[in-house]
């Protein structure tokens, strides 16, 4: 059978083919999860910016540094409210006061408020707590 020009075997474009795949149910857990990764990631370098008390002067910018997670549940929690999410993670996902991403999102009152129900969790060879 003669492959397409996207490396598939049904000669379809890449655009048909990701479009198929991502109608799937269970792909769609896996392409959120995908996204909430990169979301939380990118708003883990998140500043907020907050105006100067002195008049004439520049803004002040505080530069305090918050896990993608907190800036997640504090900020941008529409982004996943009423949805069924994933969480691709390690030991390592945690907010500033060492609580684990995947207790957050399971266990938090803003979480809960929002109806996140996390479905599924991806991690590294070593498991999510880093124990096997």
């Amino acid at each position: 059978m003669r492959q397409g020009h996207d490396g598939g075997r049904d000669g379809r474009s890449g655009r048909a083919t990701a479009t198929r795949w991502l109608r799937s149910g269970r792909r769609q857990a896996t392409a959120r999860a995908l996204l909430l990764t990169v979301s939380v990631a990118c708003s883990a370098l998140a500043c907020n910016p907050s105006p100067s008390t002195r008049p004439g002067q520049p803004p002040a910018v505080d530069r305090t540094v918050r896990p993608g997670i907190s800036v997640l549940l504090s900020d941008s929690i529409g982004l996943i409210r009423g949805k069924k999410v994933g969480l691709i993670t390690n030991q390592t996902g945690l907010d500033e006061k060492g609580r684990s991403t995947v207790d957050l999102l399971w266990e938090d009152e803003r979480a809960k408020k929002a109806n996140v129900q996390l479905v599924a969790l991806f991690s590294p060879e070593h498991g999510i707590r880093g124990t096997e």
